[in-house]
């Protein structure tokens, strides 16, 4: 009989043990050569544990016909060892909701059984050793695979040696769903990759990620593909970029991206351009294929084109641009997923008045409406203090974690920041939106501490 893709894919788990497994032991035996196989021992250093990171505390109140208090302690804390042998890094994020809010401003915390909520972003130890590039033990991000993954597992990664340079890794682990209360149904996250430096700034990589889920009573199992192509040049003066992404879902093509931009220090102009173009419809996927569709349902396939430019003088600065976005086929469209064309341009006065000032001018064109509308920013910088505050208008405003799509949104804002020593912030933000259907306010009082 043949084996079902569960069982596959749990195959190919086992399979990729002793690749990682394989990687610890050559760390073990680089740390044990005989020298004439090592490279020369750094002198030695004083035995201990290097501590540094940030602490932030938050508090964040919303105000409309009901109100909605909640508290935040972030930790971002890095370790290594003095020996250079190891490093480590813990984000994590403790938070409490001091009440039961109204329906219109529920967020995550409101969806749980008990006010106070842990979360753990990644905590993760990095081994060194100079036979591969890393191998990285516990909750991590996976950052360039074709889909952003939070993993509960084992990351490695091998530099192989030949006339080009080359990577080849691995993962393997439990994929972990941040916006979800309870880890039931988290289910293995697997993949494999390789990368080639095809000649100078030229980087050619391919993936293949494993993704299943169990949730809402369903199993989910898919297989992605993606191939990436990146090329840069670099001068003294000016940096020059472009990227080829390109993903196939269970053998069919899912999407693809274009995006390439270009810097000019000595003349002080930039330009940025970017295409994106989803092929298939997204729904009842496994999860981050499809974390939002029991919310906001089947995400239909679109077309979406921005460019901007921008151009520095002494003390006058000019960016424009524009945003163009299409649903493939009329009859799909609708709520989170709408046409629309907006253009923007913005002026900034730097250093020609007593304070900062900028004005953007935008024209929206939506299948509903076409219309003008304006943003505007008042800054300064002082020695520890700084303000700002300004107003801008979004034709759509996205809530995905509630699920809520808010219209004609006007949102003014006054920002406040102290900061007594180099490393202690404070910092003050206010916001009033007024929507098309009601108007609330939200404060947020933060303290940074960095050791």
């Amino acid at each position: 009989m043949r084996p079902s893709r569960r069982e596959a894919a749990r195959g190919l788990a086992l399979a990729l043990a002793p690749f990682a497994l394989t990687l610890a032991q050559a760390a073990q035996e680089a740390s044990e050569a005989p020298a004439s196989e090592a490279p020369p021992a750094p002198a030695p250093q004083a035995p201990g544990i290097e501590l540094s990171g940030w602490l932030r505390s938050r508090y964040r109140g919303q105000f409309a016909d009901g109100d909605d208090h909640d508290l935040y302690e972030l930790i971002d804390l890095q370790a290594k060892d003095a020996a250079g042998r190891w490093s480590a890094s813990v984000l994590a994020r403790l938070a409490y909701d001091l009440d039961d809010g109204p329906p219109s401003l529920d967020g995550l915390l409101d969806t749980t059984d008990s006010p106070f909520e842990p979360q753990l972003y990644h905590a993760y130890l990095d081994w060194e050793s100079s036979r591969f590039e890393r191998l990285r033990l516990g909750r991590q991000t996976l950052l360039d695979t074709p889909l952003t993954v939070v993993l509960d597992g084992l990351s490695a990664e091998l530099t192989p040696r030949g006339p080009r340079d080359a990577k080849l890794g691995a993962y393997v682990g439990v994929g972990e769903h941040l916006y979800e209360s309870s880890d039931d149904g988290d289910a293995p996250v697997l993949g494999t990759y390789a990368g080639l430096d095809l000649w100078t700034g030229g980087v050619l990589r391919a993936d293949w990620m494993h993704l299943e889920d169990l949730r809402l009573g369903s199993e989910f199992e898919d297989d992605l593909f993606g191939l990436a192509f990146d090329q840069g040049l670099t001068f003294d003066e000016s940096d020059t970029r472009l990227e080829l992404d390109h993903t196939r879902l269970e053998g069919e093509r899912r999407d693809w991206t274009v995006r390439a931009s270009h810097v000019d220090l000595e003349a002080r102009w930039s330009a940025r351009a970017s295409y994106h173009e989803l092929l298939r419809a997204q729904g009842a996927l496994a999860a981050p294929l499809d974390p939002f569709s029991s919310t906001l349902f089947t995400l239909f396939p679109y077309r979406q084109l921005g460019a901007s430019a921008t151009k520095d003088w002494s003390h006058l600065s000019l960016t424009g641009g524009a945003d163009l976005r299409r649903v493939s086929d009329e009859a799909d469209e609708g709520t989170y997923n709408r046409d629309f064309e907006r253009y923007h341009l913005t002026t900034a006065l730097i250093e020609a008045l007593p304070v900062e000032l900028a004005l953007t001018g935008e024209v929206w064109d939506s299948s509903d409406t076409e219309f003008s509308t304006w943003g505007a920013n008042l800054s300064r910088e002082h020695e520890r203090f700084e303000w700002s505050l300004g107003s801008y208008y979004s034709l759509y405003k996205y809530d995905l974690l509630t699920g809520d799509e808010r219209d004609d949104v006007r949102t003014y804002y006054v920002d406040l920041a102290f900061r007594p020593e180099p490393l202690r912030r404070w910092s003050l933000r206010y916001e009033l939106e007024d929507n098309a259907f009601d108007l609330f306010h939200q404060v947020r009082l933060d303290y940074a501490w960095g050791f």
